[in-house]
Parts: structure tokens; sequence; C-alpha cells
């Protein structure tokens, strides 16, 4: 017995294993799971609770009852219809194994996640003080202990103030909202955010009159999209409309969209060039109009042997003959998000030297002094006359 004494003293203290030594002569009560409810004098002389120890297999263990310590939950006064504050109640600590939470019955239209141990949701019935307990129970498998705090919950129920008897109708607002006119412009994505109504009677649903333009849609209340075609301002209302069962009431904001066309770089038309070998050339590209600036330029094609651009000017003196070739002079803008361009095309044509040639022969001539001679000459043909 004096060796089950030291084991006892070991683990729990000398305290709590005097009064299991007593309890095993009969002299401490036994608890009715097996274990002893040590008590001892307090100051004044009444009974102060030490704990409990229970047996397993032979060795005396404490029972870990759960806690919440000095932590409370505020009382609540909500409004039915509006959305609460979500809050987190409080965690207990202490207890054997895993702890579990519970909240007793709650106002209709509010959620207790038991996980996060949050409460939240929309009253959708209006109630007096009434009181609620919150619990949190261990997984002790021989007895479950537990532990509990408790709070209210009042629920003020929407309703219009009167004035001889007659309610004043709940209208749903934007309050000092506005929705800015829109400029949008074809080609580059566009996106608005319509606002938020409160007040009202129960739910408030949304609607957007006017068609929208070409490639933009609305869901919920973004609308977005990339415009594919131009329109002048077009005018749009956005209405809240609440769920009164008498008479539904509704507040609404108007604003427009304009859609501008892509601003699309453009240039004059270029004609085709014949030159020819050997003989100096020069073109002056034409300036781009439209665009958003800087504009920018490039010509496509190889120029004729000889023929070089520098900025809007092609010159040089052709040195080898070419058959018409086409070339492509475009003119790009720097739209930010898409870059538009114009373009002209034009030929270029290189012609041989044109060299003068004789093709008729002249015979050798045989005249003789005092004897009147003629000879005619052949005309050459080709060249450049005259």
């Amino acid at each position: 017995m004096m060796e089950c004494r030291r084991r006892v003293e070991s683990r729990l203290g000398s305290t709590v294993a005097a009064l299991l030594f007593l309890a095993s002569w009969g002299l401490a009560p036994l608890s009715a799971q097996g274990g002893v409810e040590a008590a001892a004098g307090g100051p004044s002389g009444e009974a102060v609770r030490l704990g409990s120890v229970e047996l397993e297999g032979g060795v005396v263990t404490r029972d870990n009852v759960p806690s919440f310590g000095n932590e409370t939950i505020s009382n609540l006064t909500l409004q039915q219809l509006e959305p609460m504050s979500p809050v987190t109640l409080p965690a207990a600590t202490g207890g054997d194994g895993t702890l579990t939470y519970s909240l007793s019955g709650i106002p209709p239209g509010l959620t207790f996640y038991l996980s996060t141990r949050v409460l939240s949701g929309t009253p959708t019935t209006p109630q007096e003080e009434v009181t609620y307990t919150y619990t949190a129970t261990d997984s002790d498998v021989t007895s479950p202990d537990s532990a509990s705090l408790t709070f209210t919950i009042t629920v003020e129920a929407d309703e219009d103030p009167e004035f001889g008897g007659e309610p004043i109708d709940n209208v749903p607002t934007f309050g000092d909202e506005t929705i800015p006119d829109q400029t949008w412009k074809v080609g580059e994505p566009a996106s608005l955010t319509l606002p938020t109504a409160t007040g009202g009677d129960g739910t408030r649903s949304y609607s957007l009159s006017g068609v929208l333009p070409a490639g933009v849609t609305r869901w919920w209340r973004t609308v977005s999209g990339t415009p594919t075609a131009a329109q002048s301002a077009v005018t749009y209302t956005w209405t809240v409309t609440d769920s009164d069962a008498t008479e539904p009431d509704s507040a609404s904001l108007t604003f427009t969209i304009t859609v501008a066309a892509d601003n699309v770089p453009w240039t004059l038309p270029i004609e085709d060039q014949t030159w020819q070998v050997g003989e100096p050339v020069s073109l002056t590209l034409p300036w781009g109009r439209g665009g958003d600036p800087p504009l920018s330029y490039s010509l496509t094609g190889v120029l004729p042997a000889g023929v070089t651009r520098s900025g809007f000017t092609v010159s040089g003196t052709p040195t080898a003959a070419q058959s018409a070739k086409t070339y492509i002079w475009t003119v790009t803008d720097s739209d930010a998000t898409s870059p538009d361009s114009g373009w002209k095309s034009f030929k270029i044509t290189v012609e041989p030297d044109n060299v003068p040639a004789l093709t008729d022969p002249i015979e050798d001539q045989l005249w003789k002094v005092g004897e009147p001679v003629s000879l005619t000459l052949p005309e050459a043909t080709g060249g450049d006359p005259p």
C-alpha cells in the first residue's frame, strides 16, 4: 500500500495522493467512475474542490476539464433583414482530446459554423431578447466534460416609422452614388462597375436598360468587353428594386456610353515609277494622317540597285534594269492596346539605258579629183532624242 501511495504522490502531488490513500481505507469518497473527489478545507473552513482523478489500469490520471477562462460573449442586438457583422465565439482550453462546440438554437437566418466558431447571417424574424448557451465539450472516453458561456440575441423588427398610424415605405436608394458617362473606343478593352443601393424592403434586385455596345456584356454589376463598332452617346438606366410585398419600390441612375471609332492612320497614294539605268532618280513618300501619335513608317521590298531610302526620300542612280516590282509604304500609330496601320502600294520599273544605234552600213567611198561627189549617211535609231 505504501508503494501505491508513493506512485500516486510522484504523479499528482502529496495532497491528492494522500486523499487517494485515505480513500483506499474508506476515509475519502470514491467517484462513480472509480476515481476520487479530492477536497480540502479553504482558508475559512469551506470545502474547496481540488479536482478529480480516475484509476485506469492501475494508473491514476487527472480528469482535465475544458474552460473558457475569463472569456465572455457580448450580447447582440441585430436588425431584421440586415446582414450581421460576423462574430467569432471564443475558443476553450483544456479538456481531454478534441474539443467540439455547439450553440443552442439560433434565430432564423443565422448560421453557426462549427469549424471556425463564426456566427453570421441575416436574421429574418424579429424576436425579443433570448438567451443562448455556447458549449465546448471534450472527448473524454468515459465521461465527456464541458464548459459553457451564455449571451443574448435581440432581433429588432424592420419597421417603418409611423405617423398617424400609416407606415412610411422603406425605399431603396443609391445615396450620393453616380455613374460617370463613359467614352470608349473601338478595339480597346472597357470596364465599368455599377454601384449598389441601400435601404428598401427585403431583397434588392438590379437591372440595366438599353442595348450595350457590340462586344460588351454585363455580369452582375460589371459591364465589360471590347467594343467592335462605334456608337454615338446612348443613355442607359441602372435600376434597383426591392421586394416590398405590397408595392415594390425602386431607384435609378442614368449614364451614357459613347464608342468612338478607332483612329486608324492613312496616307496619300503614290504614283508608279518608271526609271532608267544611269539616270538619277528621286521620290518623296507621303506623310501619314490620323492615328494615335507618334506615327512610324516602313517600306517593304528591295529597292533597285543603286537606289536607297532615307526617311521619306527614295533616291539614287539605278545601275541595273528591273521589271515592274510592287512596294508597300506603311504608316503605324502608337495605339496603346492595339496599334493600327494604313498603307499604299506602288510599282518601280527600271528600263535599260537607251543607247542610239546605227543599223545601216556605210560603204567605203572612192572619189576622183574634179568630179562631184555625194553620200547620204544613215539615221540612227534609239537613244534619247534629240
